[in-house]
């Protein structure tokens, strides 16, 4: 097996283990559903951890993040560490799909890690706003704003995983 097919084998994995973790969402099963995913989702970043060292750099982000969230007052390193691992798989992928010719595949991965870092920065501005008596109203907006940014983002990387993995398998 090549590293590209590596690395698609990878992405796959980890897009199924997503697609999973989404479905937490499910009453009564969705806790197991979401464990599964992430299972599966360190599974597909160890894969594809073997074709480049940027994966193997985003799974060990991956398991010091777990680490870090069972200490409660973190939460807020678990939202940087989790932005710099959709980087290393962003940005790894689209190098490596940049060498096997797809540059619009990815593209839309380098769009996908700087929207989810502008959405974490207008973020940390409106959580300092909040204190900012009437600037707070907008704020709390612009919050809302952020979080339909967010959402289309975390729509964006699926698409984004799902096209790379069936790029770099065949």
């Amino acid at each position: 097996m090549t590293d590209y097919s590596m690395a698609g084998k990878g992405l796959n994995r980890m897009f199924i283990g997503e697609i999973l973790c989404i479905l937490a969402l499910i009453p009564l099963i969705g806790g197991i559903l979401a464990l599964v995913g992430f299972i599966i989702m360190l599974v597909g970043l160890y894969t594809a951890g073997k074709a480049d060292e940027g994966y193997r750099t985003a799974f060990f982000l991956t398991i010091a993040n777990l680490i870090l969230g069972l200490i409660p007052f973190l939460g807020f390193v678990g939202t940087i560490l989790s932005i710099i691992t959709t980087y290393l798989v962003c940005t790894t992928t689209a190098r490596l799909l940049t060498a096997r010719g797809d540059t619009a595949t990815a593209a839309r991965g380098l769009f996908v890690w700087k929207l989810y870092a502008a959405c974490l920065v207008v973020s940390l501005v409106c959580a300092l706003l909040l204190f900012v008596p009437l600037i707070n109203v907008a704020a709390i907006l612009m919050e809302v704003v952020v979080g339909i940014a967010s959402l289309v983002g975390g729509i964006l990387y699926l698409m984004f995983l799902y096209r790379a993995s069936d790029s770099l398998r065949y």
